[in-house]
This record gives C-alpha cells, sequence and structure tokens, in this order.
C-alpha cells in the first residue's frame, strides 16, 4: 500500500545511544525516498556525542530547539515554530517527554496528523498524558512497540485500543564482519583463560535491575567458571561499581563501558543474561537473538512479544537470584542445550524482527493516516 511521497518530522527528546534513538536513526536510513522524506528536531543534550556521530554518518538531518525551561510557553513556542517551518503530513513524536511536548507543540503548529511513540511499559508522565489527550481533536494516534505497551498506555494514559498499533523493534541481521575470539576477549581484560563470559548491554539505569545481576555473579563465583561482562554506561554507573566492590566481586564482575561493537561481544560470549525489571522493546535482547546467543531473562513485562520460555530462551521471575543462578547451570553445562536455545533464537529474530518489518510497518501506519485509515 504505497501512495505518493509524504514528509515526516520526528521530535525526541535527545540524539543519544538508546534503543529509541537507534530505532529512529535505521528507520529514516533504511525508508526509501521515494516514499518518505525525513527530519528530526531534538531539545536536549546526551550524555554523550555518540550519538550525533551516529547520525552524521548516517546522513541524517537534526536540528536542536531551544529548551530552556522545559515546559515554559517560550519552549513550546519556539517547538511550534520549528514544526510549522516543516510543515509536515505527519509528527512523529518519540518516547514519554517528546510525545508530552510534541504534542502540544504539533497541535500549536496545525500539524493535522500526530504519532505518539511509548517505549516503556512503565509510560512515564502517565497522569500528564492523560489530561493532554483532552485537547487531542481526533488528530493523536499512537504507535507503540510491543502488546505490553500497548496495554499500558490504554490502561494507564486512556487511549482507546482502536488508536494504538503495535510496530515492534527491528534488528541488523547481518552481523559484525570480524568477530574477537572469547579468549581474546578474556586477554584484552585481564580474565584466566577458559572463562565463560555472561554479557549483558544496556543503561547503567534503576530499571535494568543490576543489583540482581551482581547478585547473580555473587552466586555463581567459585560454583560456575563464569565471568560477568556488562557493556554500557549511565547514571548509576559510579553506584554499582562501588557496590561491586563492596560485594568483593571485582575479579569476576568486569564493566565495559559504552561500546560500539556490541553485535560482535555478543557472538564471542557465550550467554546473554538480562535482569531488566520492565522494558517497551529491549533492542539488547534483540541483538542477542541476532546473534545466536543464548538468552536467560527475567521476566520484564512484555517478555513474551519477544522471546518463548524454554525455546528462545531461559526465564526467570525478578530477583529470583537461585532461579538465575539454576538457568546459568544449564546453559553453562549443556552445551546441546546452549546451542538450540540461540538456533532458535536466531530464527525467530529472522523472521519476526528485522529492520524491513520495522521499517515497512511503520511507513504503511504513516500511509494508513494519510489515508484517513487509522
Amino acid at each position: 500500500m504505497h501512495t505518493s511521497r509524504f514528509r515526516i518530522t520526528h521530535l525526541i527528546p535527545q540524539i543519544g545511544i538508546g534503543g529509541a534513538e537507534l530505532q529512529l536513526c535505521r528507520l529514516i536510513s533504511l525508508a526509501p525516498v521515494q516514499r518518505a522524506v525525513q527530519d528530526v528536531l531534538y531539545y536536549s543534550d546526551s550524555l554523550d556525542q555518540e550519538g550525533f556521530r551516529v547520525y552524521r554518518d548516517a546522513g541524517l538531518e537534526f536540528v536542536r530547539v531551544e529548551r530552556g525551561r522545559i515546559g515554559s510557553p517560550a519552549f513550546l513556542w519556539r517547538l511550534a515554530g520549528e514544526i510549522r517551518r516543516r510543515n509536515p503530513d505527519v509528527l512523529h513524536c518519540w518516547l514519554a517527554g517528546g510525545a508530552l511536548w510534541g504534542r502540544w507543540g504539533g497541535l500549536l503548529a496545525g500539524v493535522p496528523r500526530i504519532v505518539l511513540s511509548i517505549r516503556s511499559s512503565k509510560v512515564d508522565l502517565a497522569p500528564f498524558l492523560r489530561i493532554s489527550r483532552l485537547a487531542d481533536g481526533g488528530r493523536v494516534h499512537y504507535l507503540v512497540n510491543s502488546s505490553a505497551v500497548a496495554a499500558a498506555v490504554a490502561s494507564r494514559v486512556g487511549v482507546p485500543a482502536s488508536r494504538i498499533a503495535v510496530v515492534p523493534n527491528g534488528i541488523d541481521l547481518g552481523g559484525p564482519t570480524t568477530v574477537p575470539s572469547r579468549e581474546a576477549l578474556l586477554g584484552e581484560r585481564g580474565c584466566p583463560a577458559g572463562t565463560r563470559i555472561a554479557l549483558t548491554v544496556g543503561r547503567l539505569t534503576e530499571a535494568k535491575n543490576y543489583p540482581m545481576l551482581l547478585r547473580i555473579a555473587a552466586e555463581c563465583r567459585g560454583r560456575l567458571p563464569l565471568h560477568f561482562f556488562i557493556a554500557g554506561h549511565g547514571e548509576q554507573e559510579g553506584a554499582l561499581r562501588a557496590l561491586t566492590t563492596r560485594m568483593g566481586l571485582e575479579d569476576v564482575v568486569q564493566f565495559l563501558g559504552l561500546r560500539h561493537d556490541v553485535p560482535a561481544l555478543l557472538r564471542a560470549a557465550d550467554l546473554f543474561c538480562y535482569t531488566s525489571r520492565y522494558e517497551g522493546f529491549p533492542n539488547a535482547v534483540l541483538e542477542a537473538m541476532a546473534a545466536g546467543c543464548p538468552i536467560v531473562t527475567t521476566n520484564f513485562i512484555g517478555h513474551e512479544d519477544i522471546v518463548e520460555a524454554g525455546r528462545t530462551a531461559l526465564v526467570v521471575a525478578q530477583d529470583d537470584d537461585a532461579g538465575a543462578f539454576d538457568a546459568l547451570s544449564r546453559v553453562v553445562n549443556d552445551a546441546a542445550m546452549a546451542r538450540a536455545l540461540g538456533s532458535a533464537a536466531r530464527r525467530e529474530a529472522e523472521a519476526r524482527f528485522s529492520l524491513e518489518l520495522m521499517v515497512d510497518g511503520t511507513l504503511e501506519h504513516y500511509e494508513r493516516l494519510m489515508k484517513g485509515a487509522a
């Protein structure tokens, strides 16, 4: 279902290295220009400059709206002015902050169609989003990345299911051209040869429940030949490093910091361990699936949209340290089962979570809105 080319302006709080920012980058980069012309507005500074490099390397156009005091009339007026200058057919607002301020900026600018992308089942700013719905005037629609997020938006924001569409995240299935061996990775970090690697990837935030990961590492220490490698950075890094020291885990826990070679790390790791409390649709789990890496994950809300317990991942309850230890033991000690988990996860990623499916699903949603069918 293709129509003539249309113009999309995206609003996202910051140009950083996060799941939503990378999905947006991939969406614009892979969307045929014959179908859509797209640009990006943002209003907050990121913790690092890596997101800017990724966007620039992809040739994306992005413009900062001077924030000042967020939520002030002056900020909203500047935001509406930038949107109005672009005269988009659709304004697509990402994450809770973008959804809140972008809605008002888009309404002030007279945009005919506004899409709000909520990406977490927690639904940050839900009370404000609920109140803001009173001014929608039929122009606002929701595009989320999992059925769990759709259910949360419906219940917490009061959005009718008919105005919520679901398009899962997509992942690059091509894989890295070079992959370090486990031994090379261990040597790089000064770990004993023959150690097995449990990798986790994600921002160092409260939502990811890294204290559980550290408790699991303590359970495994001296009982399983595992070292835990954590790739990512964030506001809790200092506290987590300090906790690692207090727990005496510096010999088995490695903080890798922000890495730009996550797919390669996943292919060198023995397993992927994920302890998140809540998510929308975590790219880190998709990357592990695409790498064919055996996965042990908590049962965060919405995990059923991504993995099938016992077939594509081993799933344990929140804060069930003993259950997680048992699952890790099974992966470490049963090579055939580990290979089966990884192979099934890879096949699932190929069938359901390609970037092409994500791009096509999003563009088709825009086209339905243009036709007045959504």
